[in-house]
Formats: C-alpha cells, structure tokens, sequence
C-alpha cells in the first residue's frame, strides 16, 4: 500500500518545496540553478548557473486551494499510514510449515510382537510359490 503513496508523495514533496521557495524569495530577486547535475538552486549567482523564473502566477485564491490539497492529502496519508501499521500489528504470522502435501497421521506403533502365520512347513531352499490365477468359462 505504502508503494502505491510513495509517487504521490513524492511530488507532493516537491510542490511544498516549490511553493516554500516562490514564499521566500521576493518577486524581484532571483534564482539559480547550479551544481554539475543542477540539481542545486541558490538565490547567489553561482558558476554555470543558470536564472530560474520562480514567480507563481497563481492568484492567492489558488495558493490557498493548492495548500488546502496538499494538507487534506498529507492527512489521507498519515490516515492510511496508521490503518495499514495497525493491520500489521492484528495479524500473527504464520509459524514454520512443511512445504510439500500435509503429511499423514500414523497410528502409535503396537509393542507387542507380530504373530507368525500357521501354515505348511517351507523348505528354504525352495522359492516362494507363485500363485496363478485360472480363467473361467
């Protein structure tokens, strides 16, 4: 669940980050973009950077909805956060199996010892005999 919020939050991240910046600089002070990546942005002129247009040109009405958005989101968030962690914390994890068919219960095994058949004598030397099975008519 946190996987499919992580883009979601990504960029609600980046929209405060942005906001923060257009908030803090005056509409006639610059931006720059800077590092090697550009990946750093500074209000100081740096080397091989380059002027970033930070002006918002939403009305204050939409700042404020985009704000609100931003809070109500955040809230569904930390609400689905706390639902899914105390989901976590009712299930009980399975213990070990046994991967492969249920095994079989087996009867306890007896203590007293087998009786031997009551039959002809065999001679050892002889094999077993074999037994055939005669067609009927």
């Amino acid at each position: 669940m946190i996987d499919t919020l992580r883009p979601l939050l990504a960029v609600l991240g980046l929209m405060m980050m942005a906001m923060g910046a257009a908030a803090q600089t005056a509409p006639g002070d610059s931006v720059y973009r800077c590092g090697p990546d550009g990946r750093s942005y500074s209000t100081t002129p740096c080397a091989s950077g380059k002027p970033v247009e930070v002006a918002d040109p939403r009305s204050a009405e939409q700042q404020r909805q985009a704000r609100d958005a931003a809070q109500r989101e955040r809230q569904m968030a930390d609400k689905l956060i706390a639902e899914r962690v105390q989901r976590e914390k009712a299930t009980v994890p399975a213990a070990a199996g046994h991967i492969g068919p249920p095994a079989k219960a087996s009867a306890p095994k007896s203590t007293k010892p087998k009786k031997k058949k009551k039959g002809k004598a065999v001679d050892p030397t002889m094999s077993e005999p074999i037994r055939t099975v005669t067609p009927t008519k």
